[in-house]
């Protein structure tokens, strides 16, 4: 216990006593430490900041600027050789916050030991961040709008959530090939090609009870008049009490009733009186199937498909939520004649396929990526824009951010580690 004390107590310059100390810090800093034969870092024998200390003091003082909270990365309970070690494991986690959020587990990346280098020796700290920041516009318009624009608090707050989102990707973007992005909450879709939107169009997303899933694909074919074979749930919770009230829905809908590959007489079944449901619903393509004319078939776990509908006037409502989880497109045509248009498609051969009714599927020769993410705030033209959290979802992420302990407690329980 004396032992222990003394090397908390002792000079930051004492480097028998940062080996020690950096043993209970773990890894990275143990090997921080051996490049520097235990030479202090971050601290001089008097016990201040050094050059590279002082540059590191701003960074954590300013966290705010760069989406996370300063005091997750206080040290003021320590000094000497305990405060100068922490310090170190402290930028550690603060780089790989930076890098991969605060939400899992960071992965072992030598570009953190690399950055802790680079501070150390007393490189610019900004450009040590860019060199471990995330990929891609989102992440770099969101960081920017922190560090460059004046917002409110409120504001703030809500660009760093999303940043806090675009640090973890849904998918890569893979140079050179065409993207669709969904966002859920300003339901929109903006279609990319060469990291430049050519597109946008209005969409309509997954009910509250019935949420789109976020995920990231790549669409794979193009489907003319398609059938609509009915998910399990629709099926139990919306066409069956239909039914139940109305013999002639599924004549009214188009839609027939199957017993495993069998067609069955709708009407000659007891729907009030049925038990379960052993049977299942496909729609006939036409203008009155719920997929419309149009869809386009990314293959994913979730079912999910970007589609036509039979109900354009609901793109005139301001909060688009009416799906079972499905993305409808309001121009669906026109995104589909895009993705074909290398392969010889005109808009008459396009249209023409419509016009026949027959379903007809076209496997496109260049998948297009599909991204569906979630973004309450982004920045357009230079100005954040904010929209609602439909799904609670920044909700749910602060809460998950919240829970997560702390760098101080990390540093105290280096000190318990050693008996302090």
């Amino acid at each position: 216990m004396i032992a222990a004390l003394l090397l908390v107590l002792t000079s930051a310059c004492d480097r028998d006593a940062i080996r020690d100390l950096s043993f209970a810090c773990g890894a990275d800093c143990r090997l921080f430490y051996a490049k520097r034969a235990n030479e202090a870092a971050w601290i001089d024998c008097a016990g201040g900041a050094t050059p590279a200390g002082a540059r590191l003091a701003e960074v954590l003082a300013r966290a705010d600027r760069d989406g996370l909270s300063g005091s997750d990365y206080a040290v003021d309970a320590l000094d000497g050789p305990a405060r100068e070690v922490a310090l170190t494991r402290v930028i550690s986690r603060y780089a790989a916050d930076f890098r991969f959020g605060r939400t899992a587990p960071a992965p072992d990346d030598p570009a953190i030991g690399a950055a802790l280098d680079a501070l150390a020796r007393g490189d610019d700290a900004l450009g040590v961040l860019q060199t471990i920041a995330p990929k891609g516009e989102r992440f770099a318009s969101l960081w920017s709008a922190l560090r460059s624009e004046t917002l409110s608090s409120t504001v703030a707050a809500r660009v760093a959530i999303n940043l806090e989102r675009a640090r973890s990707p849904v998918t890569p973007h893979h140079a050179g090939m065409r993207r669709i992005e969904v966002n859920v909450p300003s339901f929109t879709a903006e279609i990319m090609h060469d990291g430049e939107e050519t597109t946008s169009m209005r969409v309509i997303v997954g009910r509250r009870d019935r949420p789109t899933p976020l995920f990231g694909a790549r669409i794979e074919r193009v489907v003319f008049n398609p059938y609509w074979s009915v998910p399990r749930r629709n099926a139990v919770e919306d066409i069956l009490p239909l039914a139940r009230k109305n013999a002639r829905y599924f004549t009214d809908k188009h839609m027939r009733v199957l017993a495993g590959d069998q067609l069955v007489d709708p009407e000659s079944i007891d729907w009030k009186s049925l038990v379960g449901l052993p049977y299942r619903f496909r729609q006939d393509p036409g203008p009155w199937n719920a997929l419309g004319r149009v869809k386009l078939e990314a293959p994913n776990p979730h079912g999910v498909l970007l589609h036509d509908t039979s109900a354009p006037e609901l793109f005139a409502r301001s909060e688009r939520m009416f799906s079972s989880g499905c993305v409808r497109l309001e121009d669906p045509s026109g995104l589909a004649l895009a993705l074909l248009s290398d392969q010889g498609w005109t808009k008459k051969a396009f249209d023409a396929a419509i016009a026949s009714n027959r379903t007809r599927t076209v496997k496109l020769d260049r998948p297009a990526e599909l991204v569906i993410g979630y973004w309450t705030a982004e920045v357009r033209a230079g100005r954040v824009t904010l929209y609602d959290d439909v799904y609670g979802l920044d909700r749910r992420l602060e809460e998950a951010i919240a829970r997560r302990a702390p760098a101080i407690d990390l540093a105290a329980a280096m000190a318990c580690d050693l008996g302090v």
